[in-house]
């Protein structure tokens, strides 16, 4: 087992070497990898594999790449990263899409993959979706039917800044300062805004009752000045009720306009 970690680790340096030299990630991926690098995984970027002929759903076979691969004991984290999601059909791009992420699966459970012989029966592979934009109810639906996590830019951004705040207290409970060497530009430029005010707790607490009341996983000991925990409970409570009356609206919506495109068409 550990040769194999081993190995990981060695395919995670060979990638940030190549990324250094010939490429870099997308903005979106390095946002990505530093959300799951702050949910605990062991995180490497654009794992490149083969994709036959009969598996790609076009005419000719070829590479791709797993944006983002996450590796948290028994949980791998297989993200797809996309600044939006095109102009076909939610139902086309769930069909694409569940293509893609069995052939990713495939891939990472067999001996060509970085993770053989880390990965078991028990081994759970999810699969993500990164957006550069706030997906539409329906697509979330659709997405989450197939069994893809989808995360937004705006769910991805609080998560982020949360998590960069909640450090910064702590670090500043402890008497060793607020403003420890930070490595990474997007996390350096977050601590900073939060320190001179740029970023506040209150918009940083707010956009966390959406996050916990999505069962993300961000947990509510998280929140920054959440106060008394059973206040803290009302308040997500009252937030999650929102949210629900919110998307039955919208949901209510989607179907009255697709039974009017229905019924524009049977007129026509």
């Amino acid at each position: 087992l550990r040769s194999n970690f081993a190995y990981l680790r060695y395919v995670i340096f060979i990638n940030r070497f190549v990324h250094t030299v010939i490429m870099l990630s997308s903005n979106l991926e390095e946002l990505a990898k530093l959300y799951f690098m702050a949910n605990g995984y062991l995180v490497t970027d654009n794992v490149f594999f083969f994709i036959p002929r009969e598996k790609t759903g076009k005419r000719v076979s070829g590479w791709t790449d797993i944006d983002v691969l996450g590796y948290k004991k028994d949980t791998v984290a297989v993200v797809q990263c996309k600044e939006y999601l095109g102009t076909k059909s939610i139902d086309s791009v769930v069909k694409d899409l569940d293509r893609w992420f069995s052939s990713a699966e495939a891939f990472l459970r067999s001996d060509a993959s970085p993770l053989h012989g880390l990965l078991t029966q028990e081994t759970r592979l999810l699969r993500y979706l990164v957006i550069g934009h706030e997906p539409s109810t329906n697509q979330t639906k659709k997405l989450s039917e197939a069994g893809i996590n989808v995360i937004g830019i705006k769910e991805l951004l609080t998560f982020l800044i949360a998590d960069v705040n909640a450090l910064t207290k702590k670090a500043g409970a402890r008497g060793t300062g607020a403003d420890g060497k930070e490595s990474h530009l997007v996390r350096y430029l977050l601590k900073k805004m939060l320190k001179y005010g740029l970023v506040s707790d209150a918009s940083v607490s707010e956009g966390l009752k959406e996050h916990v009341a999505q069962d993300r996983t961000i947990q509510s000991g998280d929140l920054p000045d959440a106060g008394d925990q059973k206040e803290y409970t009302d308040k997500v409570r009252i937030a999650v009720e929102h949210l629900t009356r919110k998307r039955e609206r919208s949901r209510r919506s989607d179907k009255h306009a697709s039974e009017r495109k229905d019924n524009q068409r049977k007129i026509t």
